[in-house]
């Protein structure tokens, strides 16, 4: 957001000059094309990146979910294990 602040605050005070000083020439509209275009693909790159980084984000989320289910279930299946064998063991005595 920052860059796009300077960017128009520059470009306004070029233009200004342009039309003010010199104005037979308009020249303000390569450097308001070039930085422009460099916003432009800056902000598309940072859009790329950010949902990369977040697919990855959710991908690692979801793999902690499943190991994170996995073992809640075999601790469960462990707890039934015992539950039997010390039933086991009490029937036996």
């Amino acid at each position: 957001m920052a860059h796009l602040v300077i960017y128009l605050f520059i470009n306004g005070v070029l233009i200004g000059y342009n039309l003010l000083w010199q104005p037979g020439f308009h020249w303000f509209y390569f450097p308001l094309l070039g930085w422009g275009l460099g916003l432009v693909m800056q902000y598309v790159l940072e859009i790329f990146y950010l949902q990369k980084d977040m697919e990855r984000k959710e991908a690692l989320a979801e793999k902690r979910a499943r190991e994170q289910v996995f073992a809640q279930k075999e601790a469960e299946k462990k707890t039934e294990k015992e539950s039997v064998e010390s039933e086991k063991e009490e029937t036996e005595k």
